[in-house]
């Protein structure tokens, strides 16, 4: 039987992702106050996070003429924004790293690592290129509300999303049915208690909407997008693109267009080297 006070427990134990994370984000959004002197003392001033990110670039950029021994020559290489999603992706899996061999966390990072590739690409191929990092971030975190529910009671959350799975309900209604609540609500809470800015709180909480009201729209379409195109793909011959016409209509993307680039993407992105790299963060390859 469902037990509130476990969900509330359960959400205030939530690993606390450091604030250096949400300084890294709001230093990328205002980038006209900040340099990359200012983002490399930021970072460096965690010797661990600067290695993993060296680690991560050679590997995942193995081509550069140069092994990248600095931060301040990974920053100008790769930019402000990729070392953003670097962070964020470093200090995620750091925080979450005790708990990456269950099931459902392996599951979840991979769906979610997924989703912010797609997320990604598609910024580029709907021509909306400064969102193209962001969106890698947003579609990270947009499932991060499900955590405090799986962590709440680990048997009937999986029963609940296995059920969703083989049903096609969505798992917010099923939530909303058991818990009263639903992982949407619970991720902007999540979010906002980081300290993160307003555009990932929202995609937290409209990801899957028919209705947006938020300002960040776009970046939520686009995220809601690309986690349709994930599920679709652990479904094999349930895509069905007609279910999100109103998305593909905002984002002017005919769906021939989709569907070509949705095959090219599924099939080189596991040979894909920073999607390998990334991955190795969160999952038991």
């Amino acid at each position: 039987m469902f037990d509130a006070q476990t969900l509330q427990k359960s959400l205030h134990s939530m690993p606390m992702v450091p604030d250096l994370a949400a300084k890294v984000l709001f230093m990328v959004e205002d980038r006209q106050s900040f340099s990359f002197a200012d983002l490399e003392a930021t970072i460096s001033g965690d010797p661990g996070l600067t290695a993993k990110i060296l680690k991560i670039a050679n590997s995942a950029f193995y081509s550069h003429p140069r092994e990248i021994a600095k931060l301040s020559t990974a920053i100008s290489i790769l930019g402000f924004n990729t070392i953003r999603s670097l962070v964020l992706l470093v200090t995620v899996g750091k925080a979450f790293e005790n708990n990456r061999s269950k099931p459902f966390f392996q599951q979840y990072w991979r769906s979610s690592l997924l989703t912010a590739f797609r997320a990604q690409e598609l910024a580029l191929l709907t021509k909306r290129e400064s969102l193209a990092e962001e969106m890698f971030t947003g579609a990270l975190l947009h499932n991060i509300g499900q955590v405090p529910l799986h962590d709440a009671d680990e048997q009937a959350y999986n029963s609940l999303l296995a059920r969703a799975f083989e049903t096609g309900v969505p798992l917010a209604q099923l939530e909303t049915e058991v818990y009263g609540t639903d992982h949407k609500t619970l991720g902007a809470q999540v979010l906002d208690s980081w300290n993160f800015p307003p555009l990932y709180v929202d995609v937290a909480l409209e990801h899957g909407n028919e209705n947006i009201v938020s300002a960040h729209k776009t970046a939520i379409v686009l995220i809601s997008t690309a986690g349709f195109l994930t599920a679709a793909a652990q479904r094999p011959g349930t895509l069905q693109l007609s279910q999100i016409a109103g998305y593909l209509n905002h984002l002017n993307l005919e769906v021939p267009v989709l569907e070509a680039w949705n095959v090219e993407f599924q099939q080189r992105i596991e040979t894909l080297p920073l999607y390998l790299e990334c991955r190795s963060l969160f999952l038991r390859c």
